[in-house]
């Protein structure tokens, strides 16, 4: 896996780690991630079931 850097707001990022219940920052951005992704294919099917 590639490595990248990333400015944030580290209080934001802090809970986000801290709501999804993870321990470290790459768990937190990954976590968010997979939810956003998740979020918009449930939006999608939504959308093409009418």
């Amino acid at each position: 896996m590639p490595r990248i850097t990333v400015e944030t707001d580290e209080a934001l990022l802090e809970e986000a780690r801290r709501v999804l219940g993870v321990h470290t920052k790459r768990e937190a951005i990954e976590r968010a991630l997979q939810e956003l992704v998740r979020q918009q294919r449930r939006r999608a099917i939504r959308v093409h079931a009418g």
